[in-house]
């Protein structure tokens, strides 16, 4: 201690011994800092490496995803174009039929002058045998001519409701609108909707058979329309 004090190069130099040896261990302390960054880096290089090859997976799957779905959308535009082919099929068939119950209606039309039925009663006859082969009339019953509150409509019954009107030439769509006007009066005094209603024209214009029978569909009338003039 006294030389310490007492020689000042000895001092300077012990003093650099003593900041070397700091250096050092710092240094060192540095060293294995930097050891430990090191190898967090390569610990995050390595997380790296899997987040990749997570993505690069997620891409794979993710374009199976986008095959299939290009896959579903082709099977669906298949789908589409055979519903469109049954829907034409349904329409062709639904024109075919319609043809074929006019020219029925025309032909008994022409058998019921021979037997001297008025119209009326050849439809009355002719419709009921029809609902009752569809279930919708019981046996035993048939369709009748009834007043309703002062409206007459031409074929009715009342359980199940069903509302029928019968003409021989329709010039307008009028003839859908009478038969809706007396569908109301018996809604109104039956408290109930009826179960069928149905139109038999056996003329009219192709114009107002056209719009009748697009009212028909909107309004589920059963119509059938012998001749188109």
């Amino acid at each position: 201690m006294e030389l310490l004090k007492r020689d000042e190069e000895f001092r300077y130099t012990v003093l650099g011994y003593l900041g070397l040896d700091e250096i050092t261990r710092r240094m060192d302390a540095y060293q294995s800092t930097q050891t430990k960054i090191w190898g967090d880096i390569r610990g995050i290089k390595e997380d790296q490496l899997k987040i990749w090859e997570e993505i690069k997976g997620l891409r794979e799957e993710q374009t199976k995803i986008w095959e299939e779905i290009k896959g579903l959308r082709e099977d669906f535009n298949k789908m589409l174009g055979r519903m469109e082919l049954l829907e034409k099929g349904h329409v062709d068939i639904r024109q075919t039929v319609e043809g074929l119950r006019s020219e029925l209606f025309v032909g008994f039309d022409s058998m019921r002058v021979f037997v001297g039925v008025s119209l009326e009663e050849f439809v009355k006859v002719w419709m009921s045998g029809v609902l009752r082969e569809r279930g919708i009339l019981p046996v035993g019953t048939s369709l009748d001519r009834a007043i309703i509150d002062g409206e007459e409509i031409n074929l009715f019954c009342e359980e199940p409701l069903i509302v029928g009107e019968v003409t021989a030439h329709a010039g307008s769509v009028e003839e859908i609108s009478k038969l809706l006007r007396k569908v109301e009066v018996a809604k109104k005094k039956y408290k109930k909707d009826p179960r069928y209603l149905f139109l038999r024209v056996l003329t009219a214009p192709s114009s107002v058979a056209k719009e009748m029978k697009r009212l028909a569909r909107v309004k589920n009338i059963d119509l059938v329309i012998g001749k188109e003039s």
